[in-house]
């Protein structure tokens, strides 16, 4: 009699969670057609929204300039990387800064600048301002980056110019800025010495420039994806 009621009360067990898990497992039949339309309107308008425009718009750029700087040597670059090159100042800018300004950590920002550094692209040298501190400066390879970066983005600007015309693209341009400088003070920072913050921990510079363009170490190249020009 016992293993009976057992028996019964497992299948009767068994019986409720199939229930449950029938009735927790929706099926694409039984969603309301309005409730389906409205799904199908919301993935139109995120397909066209701005922001994703924009994500995308930064894509095509990205993977344009990353062919062209290769053509030019330039392959070892990737998105971590143009997360901090942009805010590296001509006449060196301080670790912290660099990181504050890239919305990184410190720890991850100086991985990124060691393998810039491993490629050639930067080198530290002493603050004239303050001995104690090192900053960050672009070498000779990275200087050539720059020019060529720059020559790259005249490109493109120049081939989008030629596909929506000179006007659009120039209208595109000022919208931005608008928007760019009014919510400024989210992402504000200009890069510049003016703002260094002191980096205590930052390494001394070395005694020699690394091989200028040479292969990145594997453990950088984990974040590595395509680079965009300046």
């Amino acid at each position: 009699m016992k293993n009976d009621v057992n028996k019964r009360s497992s299948a009767g067990a068994a019986d409720v969670t199939e229930t449950v898990e029938q009735t927790a497992l929706p099926r694409p039949g039984l969603i309301p057609a309005d409730l389906r339309a409205n799904t199908d309107d919301v993935q139109e308008r995120r397909e066209h929204s701005v922001g994703r425009l924009l994500l995308r718009g930064y894509r095509v750029f990205n993977t344009l300039a990353a062919k062209r700087l290769a053509d030019r040597g330039h392959e070892g670059l990737g998105m971590a990387h143009t997360a901090i090159l942009p805010h590296i100042a001509i006449e060196g800018t301080r670790l912290t800064t660099i990181a504050r300004l890239a919305g990184m950590t410190k720890q991850a920002a100086a991985e990124v600048l060691r393998d810039l550094e491993q490629q050639g692209y930067i080198e530290r040298v002493v603050d004239p301002a303050d001995q104690r501190a090192i900053l960050v400066k672009f070498s000779v390879a990275g200087q050539r980056f720059l020019r060529d970066a720059h020559d790259v983005r005249v490109d493109i600007e120049s081939e989008y110019a030629s596909l929506v015309g000179e006007s659009s693209l120039a209208e595109l341009r000022r919208a931005l800025e608008t928007i760019v400088e009014h919510y400024g003070d989210l992402v504000r920072g200009d890069g510049s010495s003016s703002s260094r913050v002191e980096c205590a921990t930052a390494r001394p510079p070395p005694s020699t420039l690394p091989p200028s363009l040479a292969p990145s170490k594997p453990r950088a190249a984990r974040a590595r994806g395509r680079v965009a020009a300046d």
